[in-house]
């Protein structure tokens, strides 16, 4: 269970999310129109200090504000979680413990 949602909800989401751009690998993917489309999401980099990414969201948009520095590949996951943290809890705040962040090479 993640978070309280079943696997099979967060995968039919992100999959559903994948279906509208078209993309059979994941280098296809344009993770800045994938926010846009997930919910009018804009990405920003810098403006952090003690965490990788923030979002800040409500009904008619928002900001996912990424660390800068980050090594490669680390940006990228850090934007697909907070979309992810958009979908799936709308109305509810989010932290994520040092155990869900570590795994992101997962």
């Amino acid at each position: 269970m993640i978070s309280g949602l079943k696997e099979s909800e967060c995968r039919a989401s992100a999959n559903g999310l994948l279906d509208r751009l078209v993309v059979e690998e994941p280098s296809e993917i344009d993770i800045e129109t994938l926010a846009w489309l997930s919910g009018q999401l804009t990405v920003e980099i810098g403006g952090l200090e003690n965490a990788d990414g923030r979002l800040t969201a409500n009904a008619d948009g928002g900001v996912i504000r990424v660390r800068a520095g980050l090594r490669e590949g680390r940006p990228r996951f850090v934007i697909a979680h907070e979309i992810g943290h958009h979908r799936l809890h709308r109305s509810q705040p989010t932290l994520d413990t040092a155990k869900e962040l570590s795994t992101w090479t997962d």
